[in-house]
């Protein structure tokens, strides 16, 4: 499990993995699991494209442990359950003896109620790391030392949080703005 922050980048930290280690697997599959209708939406869909016979029934429930049966009977894949930040909601979407491998992202730091010990810490970035990725992000790397204590500033403003630099990089990069 990766826990932290909202906008720290734990979501794109297990999309990284996923990328990264997706020779060791046959399948790769993303669950939002943010609510409870989610989750069933989630793996209806991933039965229909396991062609599962049990998404014919309509029957979300029985849906859903058909997948937790296929998800136990099968091995080489990587299941991605992003923003799990209630351990109820996301319990009876567990497979009880998985052959493959489970990545859970969340805000919460324990998670003993799934069976995670000792998660992850995903944190913010470093001052220096914030400022390489904002200079990188709007190909500004070569600009003028104002320039460069103006993106520092607005990374400090931003809390060094990965998503937050992102959308400002996106944002300046698309205006062709300055960081001043």
């Amino acid at each position: 499990a990766l826990n932290g922050l909202g906008g720290v980048g734990k979501t794109q930290s297990a999309i990284e993995y996923a990328y990264r280690h997706k020779h060791e697997y046959k399948l790769i599959f993303y669950i939002g699991a943010y609510t409870e209708l989610e989750l069933k939406e989630n793996f209806f869909e991933l039965a229909r494209n396991l062609a599962l016979p049990e998404m014919a029934t309509k029957n979300l429930d029985d849906v859903v442990s058909a997948v937790k049966r296929w998800l136990e009977s099968h091995s080489a894949w990587l299941l991605i359950f992003d923003n799990a930040d209630r351990l109820d909601l996301l319990k009876p979407f567990l497979p009880n003896n998985p052959e493959g491998h489970i990545l859970v992202t969340s805000r919460l730091q324990v998670l003993d109620a799934v069976g995670i010990a000792k998660p992850l810490e995903v944190t913010e970035m470093t001052p220096k790391e914030a400022l390489e990725f904002l200079l990188k992000r709007t190909g500004s790397e070569d600009k003028d030392s104002a320039e460069k204590e103006a993106a520092a500033k607005l990374a400090r403003e931003l809390g060094y949080l990965a998503l937050a630099l992102e959308q400002a990089g996106a944002y300046i990069n698309a205006k062709r703005a300055r960081f001043q």
